[in-house]
């Protein structure tokens, strides 16, 4: 976990255009997620951050959202569209299960 904080000190300090997190929240619990996601926003005002996640609880924090499917990439969409997604609501049910 240690490593996963340095690697995003890191990059506030160098304040990058892209900023890609892979996997990297879902050791913690959904209140200091919900805090990390924030002020990641707060952070990078203007850089494009990229989640990778299977977790529902990260997609309520962005913009928009895409999903890859069969190894392909879904149109963006935003987080409301998504849940009305029929395609994806199968997903969302079956993440619902795991917790």
């Amino acid at each position: 976990m240690i490593e996963k904080a340095l690697a995003i000190a890191r990059a506030v300090i160098k304040q990058p255009d892209i900023f890609l997190i892979d996997e990297a929240l879902t050791a913690l619990d959904p209140s200091t997620e919900k805090k990390i996601l924030k002020n990641l926003k707060e952070a990078f005002p203007k850089a494009t951050v990229m989640i990778i996640t299977h977790r529902d609880t990260i997609l309520e924090a962005m913009d928009r959202v895409l999903v890859l499917h069969d190894k392909q990439f879904s149109d963006g969409m935003s987080v409301q569209e998504l849940h009305e997604n029929e395609a994806f609501k199968t997903l969302f049910s079956y993440s619902e299960r795991e917790r």
